[in-house]
């Protein structure tokens, strides 16, 4: 059976009045993000999509599908939508740093023009604040490769985030091992999957993350969902510092000539290199090509692993 739309204007009018209009900021620095099946109550306020809802019907709210907050087709049936979500950038351990001058190898219109459907929490100025602790970062060598290590970073953050619109993991496991120094071992009640632009997991990178930034990450590890600064600070320490799965550190890779495909290893290598995920790798490289043309940087040589 098929059906005649009388008047279509009508309906795009009735369409867009119905469309929240100048949804007010909300802080959603100590939200939750919305999990379909954990059991929501009313009055319950979470995150999903990079705004805040209410649960309105708590039987509804922990369903999913189509009442998942900010995309399902009947969401409003279970949640209101209370405002867009903004995030605190600095605390009193976060203490705001100026400005240095205008040579950051990328500016904030390519950085928005590259994520434009990035979640707030993920916003230039915050990765700006976090890089001015890290002083070598993206501020070695020739200016094209500085340009190759902010897009490597980036391209990396990008593909583990799913293009910046996830803060946790969405298979958030315990991530607990008997590795690292000593006193980091797993708190009860604590889960390390992954967090942040890097997708920080495991204890033991919490706990040394966590001794680096000031922070008792081994104890607090969501606090890299709630702060963006922090957030950013925790991927940056790790492009820096951590072999992971490779020889060297990111940083240590870009700016020794070795290639973006080094830091692939050192990221997530004994699961993608070597063959053993090539389309991810493939995911990678393309993101490094894309934010590079916006640059105005060629490669170079050495993209995979």
């Amino acid at each position: 059976m098929t059906f005649r739309i009388a008047n279509p204007l009508w309906i795009f009018v009735c369409f867009v009045l119905i469309q929240p209009l100048n949804a007010l900021a909300f802080d959603c620095s100590r939200l939750q993000e919305y999990s379909a099946g954990e059991q929501y109550t009313v009055g319950t306020v979470i995150e999903s999509e990079g705004q805040a809802f209410e649960c309105k019907v708590g039987g509804w709210c922990s369903l999913g599908g189509a009442y998942t907050p900010g995309i399902g087709w009947a969401q409003a049936d279970a949640w209101n939508m209370v405002g867009s979500c903004v995030y605190e950038t600095t605390t009193s351990a976060e203490a705001p740093v100026a400005a240095a001058a205008n040579n950051f190898p990328i500016t904030k219109q390519q950085f928005n023009q590259l994520f434009p459907n990035r979640l707030p929490f993920y916003s230039y100025d915050s990765f700006r604040q976090a890089a001015q602790s890290f002083p070598k970062f993206a501020k070695v060598g020739s200016a094209v490769g500085r340009k190759r290590e902010v897009a490597a970073a980036l391209a990396n953050f990008q593909h583990e985030t799913g293009n910046f619109r996830y803060k946790r993991e969405i298979h958030r496991g315990e991530y607990c091992g008997n590795w690292g120094a000593a006193g980091c071992d797993c708190k009860p009640g604590r889960k390390y999957f992954g967090r942040g632009p890097i997708q920080l997991s495991w204890n033991g990178n919490y706990c040394a993350a966590g001794r680096a930034l000031g922070v008792n990450l081994l104890a607090n590890p969501d606090l890299l969902a709630h702060k963006p600064v922090l957030a950013w600070k925790s991927a940056i320490w790790f492009w820096m510092t951590q072999s992971g799965a490779g020889n060297m550190s990111a940083h240590a890779a870009m700016v020794n000539g070795r290639g973006f495909g080094e830091t692939i290893r050192t990221i997530n290598g004994s699961i993608e290199c070597n063959g053993g995920n090539p389309g991810q790798v493939t995911s990678r490289v393309q993101n490094y090509k894309r934010i590079l043309k916006k640059l105005g940087v060629k490669p170079g040589n050495n993209l995979r692993c």
